[in-house]
């Protein structure tokens, strides 16, 4: 399903259910569903601001590497007969409480990373389309910022440390997609919090710390 028809989808339902001003929150590839759905309610003057965690405007190369690179590994998952694949999952540190430095989860976490495990592998088989989706939306991050933007929309990007070191390093190019959002909204309109070590899995592993970040941001305007 494309982006925009989630988000339009998404804002039909708000209205039914009698849903006034708008706050979308993305996370990780749900950023951009987030900021589609802030980009239609600022059509209607609904967008009151914009929160997202981990987004991504890809750069050129980086659409290209998980197009014809990631996409594809991740369509056709090899099996093994000592169930490894499985471990694989167990081990993933996106929306995960695995963190940087550790690489398997302490006793407190376990039924949570086990509930992250059981979601991975009933999304397997379907999980790249959501990905397709995701590069497909790409090129109209910046005209959707513009408008945004012209909105006076507040906007927040709370970043995780870790993870994107890791999306630097694998091509990803994070600190590439920073400049470029920064050069579009404006200070005034624009911040911007990095977790220090924070993975994929920070909104969870550090939840007081982002929920501090978020009311402070929404009490700043």
């Amino acid at each position: 399903m494309p982006y925009t028809t989630f988000a339009q989808w998404t804002l039909e339902i708000c209205d039914r259910e009698g849903v006034g001003p708008l706050i979308p929150f993305g996370a990780l590839t749900g950023t951009g569903p987030a900021w589609e759905l802030a980009w239609l309610a600022a059509k209607q003057g609904r967008a009151a601001a914009l929160l997202q965690f981990e987004s991504y405007y890809l750069s050129p190369r980086a659409k290209k590497f998980v197009d014809d690179v990631y996409i594809p590994s991740i369509r056709h998952l090899p099996l093994h007969v000592n169930g490894s694949h499985l471990l694989y999952w167990w081990l993933k540190g996106d929306a995960g409480p695995i963190g940087p430095t550790s690489a398997y989860p302490v006793s407190a976490d376990l039924a949570t990373n086990e509930q992250k495990t059981v979601d991975s592998l009933i999304s397997q088989r379907t999980g790249w389309e959501y990905k397709m989706a995701w590069t497909a939306y790409n090129d109209l991050i910046p005209g959707r910022l513009r408008d945004l933007v012209s909105a006076g929309v507040h906007q927040l990007y709370i970043d995780a440390g870790h993870a994107d070191y890791i999306g630097n390093k694998y091509g990803l190019d994070k600190n590439w997609s920073v400049a470029q959002i920064a050069a579009i909204v404006p200070p005034k309109l624009l911040r911007h919090y990095e977790i220090a070590d924070g993975t994929e899995g920070a909104l969870e592993q550090n939840a007081t710390l982002a929920a501090k970040v978020i009311n402070d941001f929404l009490r700043s305007f």
